[in-house]
């Protein structure tokens, strides 16, 4: 449980920190990224953390598995839970590949390494960071009303930057077309984000998903053709 609970901070502040120069439409995190850092308690919490992450990450140890929380929120509606639970359970198996470099689409990150390998590293690609995630289906706070056997997924009920104390030992990751930051497709809950106290990372319905799928609950999900593999919330 300690690494557990080191981890899951350093996940969130891992999770939107980059943003792909490759793709044809920008997510905006960089740029969200770079804005946060003018905050001197943001940026000193950014360059404890990347310590952090160099000391906890990697190496030979066994596969830790992250319980995940998903919370819909703005357009979003339970109109089409099919649609809620199989976009987040392609989002979570995308995640899942991306971080353990099993994505089938890794090549793309070679091509990349030979162009710019001082920021794409080719050696990146064998630290599998030994990490599942997985929507949790036990033990939920009492106050969300989900019955034992439930996926984690709740709809109008928490937004972001923080679901509050009670889904504390979750990775919460917020589905919102609006929370206040237009010029880009997801960001982490800041310092909050590192806490482990319900905060985590929010990310636009539109690139939310796995490669291809698309379906509607009230608006719809992964519909930007160039960002609908699932790498935005990665990145």
């Amino acid at each position: 449980m300690r690494v557990l609970k080191v981890l899951l901070p350093l996940l969130v502040f891992l999770l939107v920190i980059n943003c792909p120069a490759y793709s044809q439409r920008k997510c905006g995190t960089d740029h969200r990224h770079q804005q946060k850092l003018l905050d001197p308690d943001y940026r000193k919490i950014f360059e404890e953390n990347r310590e952090r992450i160099k000391r906890n990450i990697g190496g030979n140890r066994s596969t830790i598995k992250i319980p995940v929380a998903i919370h819909f929120n703005g357009a979003v509606t339970s109109a089409n839970m099919c649609c809620l639970i199989s976009s987040s359970l392609n989002q979570i198996a995308a995640l899942n590949s991306d971080f353990n470099s099993t994505n089938p689409d890794i090549s793309i990150y070679t091509t990349i390494s030979n162009v710019c390998p001082q920021l794409y590293p080719i050696t990146s690609l064998s630290q599998g960071m030994n990490v599942e995630f997985y929507i949790a289906n036990s033990n939920h706070p009492p106050s969300s009303g989900l019955n034992e056997g439930d996926y984690a997924i709740t709809v109008g009920q928490e937004e972001f930057p923080s679901a509050g104390t009670e889904w504390g030992g979750y990775f919460n990751i917020f589905v919102d077309d609006d929370w206040g930051t237009s010029s880009a497709l997801g960001e982490s809950s800041a310092i909050q984000g590192l806490t482990g106290s319900g905060s985590g990372v929010v990310i636009h319905p539109s690139v939310f998903g796995g490669p291809g799928a698309s379906c509607t609950s009230g608006t719809s999900f992964n519909t930007d053709p160039s960002l609908n593999l699932g790498r935005t919330l990665t990145h």
